[in-house]
């Protein structure tokens, strides 16, 4: 039997195809779109997948969706900016539901159609500490 190279992925790394005239830059919330493109959290956009965090900006804002991939850590919990006024997350809210306000923002609140960015890990100094959850 021949020798059969097996490529692998990190454990917590994901490459994703991004969307067309999309930046996604380094640190900011990635998500997939219902086509199944990264795009970067967005604030009343009701239909995005928040996956986790993209490792490295990659500026496909002149090509076609999947013209690039992008790379996205997966499966920790990330510490985003807090909402400020209604949409401030609180300690309270731990365990609840954060939702996406913004490229490296949440909120607590899901007015104006956001999507999920996922469970409220810790609310901390250095931001709310969320963990994605995929959607049923």
């Amino acid at each position: 039997m021949a020798a059969r190279k097996t490529p692998t992925m990190k454990k917590l790394g994901r490459r994703f195809p991004i969307a067309a005239a999309t930046l996604g830059e380094r640190g900011n919330i990635g998500c997939i779109n219902t086509a199944g493109y990264l795009v970067q959290g967005t604030d009343a956009t009701a239909d995005l997948q928040c996956v986790g965090k993209i490792i490295d900006t990659v500026d496909n804002t002149e090509g076609a969706d999947g013209a690039l991939y992008a790379e996205v850590e997966c499966g920790e919990a990330y510490g985003w900016t807090n909402g400020t006024g209604a949409d401030e997350v609180t300690i309270a809210d731990v365990g609840g539901t954060a939702y996406i306000a913004g490229p490296g923002t949440v909120a607590r609140v899901a007015t104006g159609g956001r999507s999920p960015a996922g469970e409220i890990y810790q609310v901390a100094p250095e931001g709310v500490f969320v963990l994605p959850t995929l959607r049923d």
